[in-house]
């Protein structure tokens, strides 16, 4: 499983989980139903959340990053840049994809 960076100052709050820190998360599956039972968003790289999104009736709030395979230094730039905005649309969204032109809400 490939995981985003742990160690962004603006994720290194109690708000946020990381996924390699939670025990008993092992796969895909694992962190859905870990977000819809604790009501948490996933934040993700990887396009297998986007398919379950559209063919399951239960999503939790997804942040889908498709920003590419960005040096860890301009993904954090990229984050902190548009995080606010991000949380803005996660209020009255449930999808957000967040690529480098743009941000789409579902």
């Amino acid at each position: 499983m490939k995981t985003l960076p742990d160690n962004f100052p603006l994720w290194n709050t109690p708000s946020f989980y990381h996924v390699l820190k939670v025990d008993g998360i092992y796969s895909d599956s694992d962190i859905w139903q870990y977000a819809l039972i604790n009501d948490l968003v996933i934040v993700t790289n990887d396009t297998d959340f986007y398919f379950r999104f559209l063919s399951d009736q239960r999503c939790p709030k997804i942040v889908w990053l498709r920003v590419g395979n960005l040096r860890k230094k301009e993904l954090r730039f990229f984050v902190e840049n548009f995080w606010h905005q991000i949380e803005v649309l996660l209020q009255t969204h449930s999808f957000v994809i967040a690529d480098n032109l743009s941000l789409e809400a579902f």
